[in-house]
Formats: structure tokens, sequence, C-alpha cells
């Protein structure tokens, strides 16, 4: 199925989201990237034909760092920065919670949201009209952007083609799972023709994808701890991909992770257990190379050090 003729989808190697470029006299661009990759991101754009100097707005899906982190880049080039007003409020406070950057040890740097985004707001090129969608569950605050003209849906991490956005109830608040259902229901009724997740390929059969999205959650509401162990395969990997760890540290850094307390207290399981699962889990994906664990993950590296410091969003530089 192609794309419509103003919509550009970039798809990026992990630990980056897809990034979407819709195309008018005011470019808006869905999602840049995490902070690791924001050396890529003028390039990126050049490419596609738009510098970053002429992107008008970013909006922003949700606030993880693998979406968000590179926003920077394109905010200090002119761009205004769009999101949900509870993303929004807490980005702009520099609340510890913000972009869950220090509870998934992932850094992003520093940027403030200019436009909150509500269901049902407008956003515009100046050409295509984009309309906002409230599609809570991954995260409160996500959203999603509709074109009803050609019934295309830019999803962030509402649902993707192939696999299960991981729900992380202790950072997102009680009720995750039911309002990822209620979201899938949303969509759903707005019958899309096509959707762009935030990561895999183009979703051309949305029945099908909604489907198989809805039963992972309904297994996950009769067995919390699967969905608990969904969630930390996810971070773990983002982990190592953005910094293997000294193999004879690996159970000491893991068991002072905060993701990991917090997921294993969700579902009253103790931290030393959740890890034996997660590291089982993973075993097939994981190596040790120099000593250090890996993943095998396809990715691309950090090109130099990662900026640690910018995971603590009270301490981004003003």
């Amino acid at each position: 199925m192609t794309t419509p003729d103003w919509l550009e989808v970039i798809d990026r190697p992990f630990p980056s989201s897809t990034l979407v470029l819709v195309r008018g006299p005011d470019p808006i661009v869905v999602d840049p990237g995490a902070a690791t990759d924001a050396d890529l991101l003028p390039e990126i754009l050049e490419a596609a034909g738009a510098s970053p100097g002429q992107i008008s707005t970013v909006v922003c899906t949700h606030h993880h760092a693998d979406h968000v982190g590179a926003v920077g880049v394109l905010q200090d080039a002119g761009a205004q920065v769009a999101a949900h007003p509870w993303d929004a409020a807490m980005v702009n406070a520099r609340d510890r919670r913000a972009c869950a950057a220090q509870w998934l040890e992932q850094p992003v740097l520093p940027y403030r949201v200019h436009q909150p985004l509500a269901d049902e707001d407008t956003v515009s090129t100046g050409k295509v009209d984009l309309q906002v969608v409230h599609t809570p569950g991954h995260t409160l605050g996500g959203i999603s952007l509709w074109e009803p003209r050609t019934a295309t849906l830019i999803c962030g991490d509402a649902f993707h083609a192939n696999d299960t956005p991981w729900i992380g109830e202790p950072h997102e608040g009680a009720g995750s799972l039911q309002r990822a259902h209620l979201t899938l229901d949303r969509i759903q009724e707005l019958t899309p023709a096509r959707a762009i997740s935030g990561h895999g390929p183009l979703i051309d059969d949305v029945p099908a994808a909604l489907n198989r999205t809805r039963e992972r959650l309904r297994a996950w509401s009769a067995d919390p701890a699967a969905c608990v162990l969904h969630a930390a395969q996810r971070i773990l990997t983002y982990r190592l991909m953005l910094k293997p760890i000294p193999s004879n540290d690996v159970r000491k850094v893991l068991a002072a992770a905060p993701w990991v307390r917090d997921l294993a207290g969700s579902v009253d399981l103790d931290p030393e257990h959740l890890i034996d699962q997660l590291l089982g889990a993973l075993s097939s994906s994981l190596v040790i190379t120099e000593g250090l664990l890996r993943t095998t993950a396809a990715h691309r590296a950090s090109p130099g050090p990662v900026p640690w410091h910018l995971t603590a969003p009270a301490r981004w530089p003003t």
C-alpha cells in the first residue's frame, strides 16, 4: 500500500522510533527519535527535502525517550514543540517523571513544549490538517494524528503491525491496560486504511493488527506478571543498546534499576526473581563479548559517549 504524497515515513533503527515528515508550507515532524541518534537528524531531513530550520512544528506522540530524545535539535533550529497537556506539564516543570527518562535510564536532550494538544485539536502544515486523537495506554498522554481524507493514522506506540507495545503501569498509573483496550476501540471506530506506528512496518491491515493487540492485552489482564516481563524485556534491550553492562555486574546493575524495582513490585514479585525471568527470556538475544553483556538485536550504536546526565530532567541544561 502506498502512502499519500504529503507523507514521508522514515524507518529508523533502534534505539530510535520511526520519524514521520508531514509535508506542506509549514512542515511537521512527528517523533524525531532518540538522543543518541540526534546527530543523524539534519542528514535525514535534508535527504527528505526539508532542513531542520524549515520544520515548523514537532509533534510528540508520547513522552518516551526513544521518541522525544532528539526533539531539542529541532527546537534549537526554530521549531515549536507540541504534545499532550499532561506530557507538556511534566516536561516544562522538569518533573523527575518527564519523558520516563530517569525511570527508563534513557537520555533526553532538554526541550520545552510550546503547544499543548488535547483530543480533537488540529495541527496543520498549511496543506494537510491532522486531527489529534487521545490514545492512552502505552502512556497516559499518548496521542495519534488522524487525516480523514486519506484515512491515515499516525499512531505512535498505540499499536504495531507485528508486536504489542509494552505497558509500564508503575510509571503510567493504574488502569493502563484498560485504557489501551479503549484506545483500540477508538481507533477501530475511525476505520483507518493505513496506520504508521512508532516502530516496524506500515500497518496496511488495521483490523488484523488491532485484533492481535487485543488478544495480547487480554492475556496480560489474566496474567499481569506476563505483562511485567514483556515490559522488562523491552526496557533492558534498549538499555543494552545504549550501553552494554559489565558481565560481572549484571545482577547488581539490574537490581539497582528503578524500572526493575517498580515493575517487580507492581505484581508482588521479588526483583531477583524478575531478573532471573528476564535474563532467561532474553537469553537467545544476549551475548557476552569483551567482558560486556550486549544485545544482538539490530540497532545503531551511539557514535559517542551516552549523555547519561540527561536522564534526569532536573539536570537538563537551561
